[in-house]
Formats: C-alpha cells, sequence, structure tokens
C-alpha cells in the first residue's frame, strides 16, 4: 500500500531541490505538513502535486 504522506527528502528528490529547500517552504506555509513526532514530519503527496501545479506556467508560442 503507498502512503499519502512522504518524507522531506522524497518530496526534495521529487522536485528536484535540496531538502533546505523543502524545509523554507515548509516554514513559509507553502506546503502543509503533518507532524507526527518533533523530528517526523510528513508532507502529502497531493500537496506536492498541487504545488507544482499552481507554480506550473504555460509557455506562449507565436
Amino acid at each position: 500500500m503507498e502512503s499519502n504522506l512522504i518524507t522531506k527528502r522524497e518530496a526534495a528528490e521529487y522536485l528536484g531541490v535540496s531538502v533546505s529547500f523543502i524545509n523554507s517552504l515548509l516554514g513559509k506555509r507553502k506546503l502543509p505538513r503533518v507532524r507526527l513526532s518533533y523530528k517526523i514530519t510528513k508532507i502529502p503527496r497531493d500537496a506536492v502535486e498541487k504545488f507544482i501545479a499552481s507554480r506550473t506556467e504555460n509557455s506562449r508560442i507565436d
């Protein structure tokens, strides 16, 4: 069964960015998080998809 929650590292790999950038997004509340404990934070997989969709721009071809 595939989890709907992913780690910060998995989110970073998926987006092709560093874990520190993911931490920055979490700190700025640009991505929601699920805090399971003081040290364990997970990110909803669909939130990462929505983040990508919200940042996607259509190019204009003339």
